[in-house]
């Protein structure tokens, strides 16, 4: 069982890991959108 555990350590982490990208990416799909529509809005405003 002491042999185990890093192992699975390392696997908790990895997953950890991973969870915490797919996390990033969507917070950074959700900063794009704002800056788009932020962007849009913008252009519309000096067009007036």
């Amino acid at each position: 069982m002491a042999r185990l555990t890093p192992l699975l350590l390392l696997i908790i982490l990895a997953l950890a890991g991973c969870e915490t990208l797919v996390g990033a990416r969507k917070d950074l799909h959700a900063v794009g959108h704002v800056l788009k529509e932020t962007v849009h809005e913008v252009n519309a405003s000096l067009k007036q």
